[in-house]
């Protein structure tokens, strides 16, 4: 890796002169010292200590990313403009080619653009039936943004859980039909049950252990508004196996992307205020019951006006991709290199900070994923080097760096990439996902996922000599970040990240300050390795289905109980992060909620992923278990009843 130096640097675009010039005044500084130092490439372990200019260079890429300036990297703001700017600078400066070829002209060749789900500003919603005053908001509705904005009018119509037939897999009620033919919505306001049809102890009425897939929610709603609905109200009930209410959801923006008419989510009270209102003698209850036995469309009459005003802004995300150009029979096989650029801005979602932070103060994410960035801006130049060093008879894949955007929205970015790959997904060996490398605690290097790969878990452990870290040579796969959408795809992946969660993770704490760039700096020379060995190898890694359901224990035994959580990792210290919790699961009935850190099952500390797998392993359904859980800072004794697998 070259360091850097003043002439180098007096290339930055005008944009980011301007932008930052606390940021330059510090780079110029480390590069004072930096045009004195080594300007050797990247190199592996026999050479364990890096140059003070390729560390000083890795921060430099930090600091600027993570700068408050660029406020947290929020697709669609100005900050996130001025991060794939500087990436694409660094990208073209280290001799890559735009993703889209030089020769593209009527756009940027180096952006891969795609929609996200637009933001609505929300200004008032309103739900009112004939000449009664409208209902109390937010007590009887609220405003999911699983619709649009919208103004509708129209006679209600109850269409039972707006199902359209019993799934493929169901064991009972298998002559379900929820419309009958021809049925016609056109200009009515339609209300639907959540979630399915249960029986008399609130099961699945399809013989599923949980929920099937008749419940979900965009099929349902597309059923309705298929058939002309103007607007849908969703009534809120517990759902299949939970006695648990959910609760009515309020939102002052949010991302809708479901259907095109307003959809409320209301309350039961609310649903049955409608339907006395519109003058009908019949109690939702008794609708409920029959819905749960065959499908129902029942006119009620009467006039429901259903109003949600604001504003809508639509947001464009762009990957940033650059290309090194593959030689000889290798060149139309590809290596992946990507990272996320963006973070939650503000922490208006995803964020694990106090409520007073949340929406307010800048999340910079420095780790998360500066960190990852950092390094494909590094590994962009010395990969260029590597290859110009080849012989001239040396066939090579190309190897494509992408910058992805609006991971932490739902890897987005990762998700397009995969349906319009700029070479074809076919042709894809390997790819390499990086987020989370900047505090890599112990020397302890996760490189997860691969069980994906034919022969991918020997060859990384072929390579761990090559670095000073402590490599977890992991088969196991995480649905956590943009490698998995390639998963999905069959595509083989590597995930590098740390070991262990900080818990500074998804807060305004995760700062540039808190980097070890020593660390990252070796994990980013574990990669090039890595990258450059699999871009040589002669056969190209096959895809394997990997068995992520079947995870084991660390007793070997496969646990017979699932708690219904996404594991976003362990927490220095001990515990392990809970990502997301779903609502209709054991850990969503017990309390627990997404950012939570479990730190104590069943009266035993717990110390990390494994040692809580074995706890599992041993419980039977419908166990009981006590647990502590961290939620801002306070410890919560929350209990749960474990449902089976």
């Amino acid at each position: 890796m070259k360091a850097l130096d003043r002439s180098r640097r007096a290339c930055l675009p005008a944009l980011l002169l301007l932008a930052a010039p606390a940021a330059l005044a510090q780079e110029a500084a480390t590069a004072q010292k930096a045009a004195t130092a080594s300007e050797a490439a990247i190199t592996p372990a026999d050479e364990v200590m890096p140059s003070e200019a390729l560390l000083n260079e890795y921060m430099e890429h930090v600091d600027f990313l993570a700068s408050p300036f660029l406020e947290g990297r929020l697709p669609g703001t100005q900050g996130m403009e001025i991060a794939k700017d500087y990436m694409q600078y660094f990208f073209d400066r280290a001799g890559l080619e735009p993703g889209y070829g030089r020769e593209v002209t009527d756009r940027n060749p180096w952006r891969q653009p795609f929609p996200l789900a637009g933001q609505h500003s929300l200004e008032t919603i309103q739900l009112s039936v004939g000449a009664q005053a409208p209902l109390a908001i937010p007590d009887a509705a609220g405003n999911s943004g699983w619709g649009a904005l919208g103004d509708a009018r129209g006679s209600l119509v109850f269409a039972g859980y707006g199902v359209e037939s019993a799934p493929e897999d169901a064991e009972a009620l298998l002559d379900y039909q929820g419309f009958p033919e021809g049925t016609d919505l056109s200009g009515k306001v339609a209300m639907i049950l959540r979630y399915e049809p249960v029986d008399e102890e609130n099961h699945s009425a399809f013989g599923a252990r949980r929920r099937s897939a008749a419940s979900e929610l965009k099929g349902k709603l597309e059923a309705v508004v298929e058939r002309g609905a103007a607007a849908v109200l969703v009534v809120n009930k517990p759902s299949p196996r939970s006695t648990r209410m959910p609760r009515l959801v309020h939102r002052t923006t949010w991302s809708s992307g479901l259907v095109d008419v307003p959809v409320l989510l209301v309350s039961q009270e609310t649903a049955q205020a409608l339907i006395d209102g519109t003058g009908s003698k019949v109690a939702l209850a008794e609708l409920d019951a029959e819905a749960n036995r065959q499908g129902i469309v029942r006119d009620l009459g009467g006039e429901v006006h259903v109003q949600v005003q604001g504003e809508y802004r639509s947001t464009i995300a762009e990957n940033v991709i650059g290309v090194l150009p593959g030689r000889g029979k290798l060149a139309n096989e590809v290596v992946i290199i990507g990272g996320h650029l963006d973070h939650l801005g503000k922490g208006g979602f995803g964020s694990r900070a106090s409520n007073e932070e949340r929406g307010k103060v800048v999340h910079p994410g420095a780790d998360d994923n500066a960190s990852g960035c950092a390094a494909l801006i590094l590994l962009a130049e010395s990969l260029t080097q590597a290859y110009e060093g080849l012989p001239a008879d040396q066939p090579a894949r190309s190897i494509v760096f992408i910058a992805f955007s609006a991971e932490e929205s739902g890897l987005n970015g990762a998700e397009h990439y995969t349906k319009e790959p700029v070479y074809p997904l076919e042709q894809t060996s390997l790819m390499i996902n990086f987020d989370m490398i900047g505090r890599i605690e112990n020397r302890r290097f996760s490189a997860s996922g691969l069980s994906t790969g034919d022969g991918l878990q020997e060859f990384i452990e072929s390579l761990s000599s090559r670095t000073p870290l402590i490599v977890n040579a992991d088969p196991g796969v995480m649905a956590a970040s943009d490698h998995w959408r390639f998963v999905q795809k069959k595509v083989p992946v590597v995930f590098a990240s740390m070991a262990n969660i900080h818990d500074d993770y998804h807060t305004p704490r995760d700062t540039s300050a808190m980097i070890q760039p020593l660390e990252a700096v070796w994990a980013t020379e574990f990669v090039h390795e890595m990258a450059f060995e699999a871009a040589l190898r002669a056969e190209a890694f096959t895809f394997v289905e990997p068995a992520m359901a079947s995870r084991r224990s660390a007793n070997g035994n496969q646990a017979k109980v699932v708690f219904g959580v996404n594991i976003g990792g362990e927490v220095d210290g001990g515990g392990v992060l809970f990502q997301s919790v779903s609502d209709d699961s054991s850990a969503g009935r017990a309390g627990v909620q997404g950012g939570d850190i479990l730190k104590r099952w069943a009266g035993e500390d717990v110390k990390d992923v494994n040692s809580w797998r074995a706890q599992l392993a041993k419980m039977n359904p419908d166990d009981e278990v006590e647990f502590v859980v961290l939620r801002d800072g306070k410890e919560l004794s929350l209990k749960a009843k474990m449902d089976g697998r």
